[in-house]
């Protein structure tokens, strides 16, 4: 399970490494952005199995999962020089942020949680949960 906590702080240390070496650099900015997200959801993912609050970093797993997607398209959008990145970027952002503001109102994501494991839970799922 410690293995879990290892990869979040290399993703932390990986997004460091790439915003250190060229700062003012589009693709790097975007990169860091993605490695901070994704450590943050990895922790998030760790923290279920050890907390006493397990309930809230479970939320907080699907919450910042939701920004994982959103800041991967629109880094992977940007190294493809896609048309209308800006425009791109703020509407992939506006709903990164909806659905990551719905895993925190109980019964739009997660509906009811009897128990939390590490991985996953044991409850049933709200009308936004895609899978």
């Amino acid at each position: 399970m410690w293995f879990i906590l290892l990869t979040a702080i290399s993703s932390f240390l990986i997004g460091v490494i790439v915003l250190a070496r060229s700062p003012r650099k589009l693709p790097n900015r975007l990169f860091a952005i993605l490695a901070f997200i994704i450590a943050t959801w990895i922790f998030n993912n760790f923290m279920t199995g050890f907390s006493d609050t397990p309930a809230f970093w479970l939320r907080g797993a699907y919450a910042w999962g939701s920004l994982v997607m959103v800041s991967g398209l629109v880094w992977v959008l940007q190294l493809c020089r896609s048309r209308h990145l800006i425009l791109k970027s703020v509407t992939a952002y506006l709903l990164g942020i909806f659905f990551f503001i719905s895993s925190y109102v109980e019964g739009l994501i997660v509906d009811h949680i009897d128990k939390v494991f590490l991985g996953r839970f044991d409850g049933s799922t709200g009308p936004l949960f895609i899978f």
